[in-house]
């Protein structure tokens, strides 16, 4: 009886062992998952800064654009108002 015991003793931390085995690799694979998971996650958030610093630096150049087409427009509607003043002299 008492062997009989032993076996089935041993036979039961085998098989915990081997559930504990299971348990860690499979942990192992959830560490290994969630680092992967965090570097896909820092890389957007880069990529993220980089479009937006991209989109402010058009927009910026789109602003500076469209202030010295206004200039211009203003010059040539000044310029022309003085051509029309000059023609009614």
């Amino acid at each position: 009886a008492l062997s009989a015991d032993l076996d089935r003793r041993e036979k039961q931390q085998l098989k915990m062992l081997a559930q504990l085995k299971e348990i860690q690799s499979r942990s192992e694979e959830n560490v290994s998952e969630c680092g992967r998971l965090e570097a896909q996650l820092i890389e957007g958030k880069r990529r993220r800064e980089e479009l937006r610093s991209k989109a402010q630096e058009a927009v910026r150049q789109w602003k500076t654009k469209c202030k010295k087409l206004e200039q211009e427009l203003h010059e040539l509607k000044d310029k022309s108002r003085k051509d029309t003043d000059k023609d009614k002299r």
